[in-house]
């Protein structure tokens, strides 16, 4: 009448050591590193924007041409105007291969005030002529205190360093 209640127990197998999750997880942050890395730093040439202490700043070969070219010159960016904002400061419209804004002259370079993509490579057969570039303009007429500057105040400021 009386029954047996003990089972018998099956040992468990030994564990499988397993790998260190971390170690997967160090790798994919260092192939991330070496990604970014390669891509930005060793191309050897900076790209047009970077992020600064008051927001996005020119670079590179925007940079410099900011600083240097004036609105007569031609080159791969173009000076479309240059003028004083509200504020006494110094402001550019340019237009880029790549992008079209307006840029002033702050203490940590040329801040980015407005962009928007570039209509110089759409491959249209047919565009009316500035309609890419006409509400940076309309925005740049709004900053805008006074007349935009000549060739000989171009010339001034740039030797002033745009100060």
């Amino acid at each position: 009448m009386l029954q047996s209640n003990v089972v018998a127990f099956v040992p468990k197998p030994a564990p499988v050591p397993q790998p260190r999750r971390w170690l997967s997880g160090l790798a994919v942050a260092a192939s991330l590193v070496a990604g970014i890395a390669v891509g930005t730093q060793w191309t050897g040439a900076p790209g047009p924007v970077a992020a600064g202490k008051d927001g996005l700043i020119a670079s590179g070969p925007l940079a410099h041409a900011l600083d240097t070219q004036l609105a007569s010159a031609a080159g791969g960016t173009k000076m479309l105007a240059s003028f004083r904002d509200s504020n006494g400061g110094y402001c550019r419209v340019f237009a880029d291969q790549s992008f079209d804004g307006i840029a002033c002259k702050g203490t940590s370079g040329w801040q980015l005030r407005q962009t928007q993509s570039s209509g110089a490579g759409s491959g249209a057969d047919y565009r009316q002529a500035g309609s890419g570039n006409a509400a940076i303009m309309a925005a740049a007429q709004d900053m805008m205190e006074g007349a935009p500057l000549d060739e000989a105040a171009e010339k001034q400021a740039v030797s002033k360093g745009w100060k």
